[in-house]
């Protein structure tokens, strides 16, 4: 599995300084050796094992998520990605990582507004009562985040 460690700084609202971990593998097994761990969100090692990976269909295409220890991870299905790559071409990476990036995003801003303790199963914490301006400087915030973390996985992948 290839590992590359990303740092995404962003001033605002909720000044963000966050470390996380972008993981390609060719096979979906391969995200449960990050932790040692059997289940993520519902995903199961043994399911990953079982299941009959092919280039247009795997077990695991992408996941953003937190390891036990707290650590962000982006996990990529390099197989599965590198299928749709050939059949749309750069449009296969642009789509995939706006959907991945956006999970991305949500975890870093909650991290930035909440800190470190801040359990991904909480999202209805996120629901608070807030002004327009206010919600303005928030989309502005997670904008200015979300830039910079598409453009250096992007790298990765091109």
């Amino acid at each position: 599995m290839k590992t590359t460690k990303l740092n995404v700084k962003c001033d605002g609202l909720n000044p963000v300084n966050q470390d996380f971990y972008v993981l390609i593998a060719p096979k979906s097994v391969e995200l449960f050796e990050v932790d040692g761990v059997e289940e993520a969100t519902g995903l199961t090692k043994k399911a990953a094992l079982r299941y009959p990976e092919t280039p247009e269909d795997a077990y695991i295409y992408g996941l953003v998520n937190a390891t036990a220890s707290g650590d962000i991870f982006f996990f990529t299905n390099i197989s599965r990605l590198s299928s749709e790559l050939t059949k749309t071409g750069l449009a296969a990476i642009i789509s995939y990582l706006g959907h991945e990036v956006y999970h991305l995003s949500r975890i870093i801003q909650a991290r930035a507004v909440f800190g470190d303790s801040f359990l991904l199963d909480d999202w209805d914490l996120l629901a608070v009562e807030t002004t327009e301006a206010d919600t303005a400087e928030l989309i502005e915030a997670i904008y200015l985040q979300i830039a910079p973390i598409f453009e250096a996985i992007y790298k990765i992948y091109t």
